[in-house]
């Protein structure tokens, strides 16, 4: 598995339990040690695959199809 595939898998992971408000990338990145950018990779790739959204506040939370 690539290293893009792991990473976007372990924010799906992070995500969990916050689907109400969400986490900002910032939040995400701190949590899983890894870089602002390259999460914002990784939520590009989940939302082109309809995993994950952005809230109005601003974080990124799961669709409701992962729900």
């Amino acid at each position: 598995m690539s290293n893009s595939a792991i990473r976007a898998l372990r924010v799906l992971k992070a995500l969990r339990g916050h689907s109400l408000n969400g986490l900002s990338n910032g939040q995400l990145a701190s949590h899983l040690q890894e870089t602002p950018t390259n999460i914002t990779r990784a939520l590009q790739d989940l939302a082109a695959a309809d995993l994950v959204h952005k809230l109005d506040n601003g974080n990124f939370s799961y669709t409701p199809m992962m729900e």
